[in-house]
């Protein structure tokens, strides 16, 4: 099994805090770059699910490899997040020019960079886990919501698709959940989070498909949401 990977520069106590973390218990592990071009090539050819850059990497400094891999068609849903010097306006308008993701401040504080690596990773609820389930619905762009997939697994926070038509991260879509125990189906929003696409699979444990990210739910897609999650629950338990 594909090991969930997360690349680092070279950043002893940025290490050490993520080790720490419960993203080691969960499976994840870091790889550490020894200078930019290194860093570059290992997103070429290994595909890690986050990146994180310091400003003073060897070889290619975090701004500029952030630079690279956001111009590349093939690289550029890698979401990279730069390490800069907090209240230091410079290096926030060089991190917006360079397209980057995420910041993470320097004195380096724990909750702030696991806050950063969850959003990035969009581990929305770190205490509610997604119960695996499997009903049908139907997703599209605009007013037009005719492409059909398959809900794999859900939580209050989000879903993920199996689907062949995928749409760029970023993009807002809208959902119509057909949920077995309600008699209409549960329209909603969502913002996509990322992308298992066949040929740059991120998590293999998943089919081909999207991952998405809830957005302004009604009070009515939130008590249907909540009681399809429940009665899963209860099935398990």
């Amino acid at each position: 099994m594909l090991k969930k990977h997360l690349l680092l520069s070279d950043s002893p106590d940025l290490l050490h805090i993520l080790e720490r973390s419960f993203l080691s218990r969960q499976g994840f592990r870091f790889t550490v770059a020894a200078n930019g071009a290194e860093a570059f090539e290992f997103v070429e050819e290994s595909d890690p699910l986050l990146a994180v850059f310091t400003q003073d990497m060897q070889n290619m400094n975090g701004y500029e490899c952030c630079r690279q891999i956001k111009s590349d068609p093939f690289l550029r849903s890698t979401p990279v997040a730069l390490v800069v010097r907090q209240g230091v306006d410079q290096d926030y308008e060089k991190c917006r020019a360079v397209g980057c993701d995420g910041l993470i401040y320097t004195p380096f504080d724990s909750k702030q960079v696991i806050d950063v690596v969850c959003r990035l990773l969009n581990i929305t609820e770190r205490g509610e886990a997604r119960v695996s389930t499997r009903f049908s619905l139907l997703y599209g762009m605009g007013p037009r919501v005719i492409n059909e997939g398959v809900v794999v697994n859900l939580n209050s926070g989000g879903l993920f698709i199996e689907a062949e038509r995928q749409f760029p991260v970023e993009s807002m879509i809208e959902l119509e959940l057909i949920l077995p125990e309600e008699e209409k189906p549960v329209q909603c929003r969502g913002r996509i989070a990322w992308v298992n696409h066949p040929e740059w699979i991120k998590n293999p444990s998943l089919p081909q498909g999207m991952g998405v990210r809830f957005v302004d739910l009604s009070a009515r897609a939130t008590r249907a949401i909540a009681r399809h999650v429940e009665e899963k629950m209860c099935v398990i338990s």
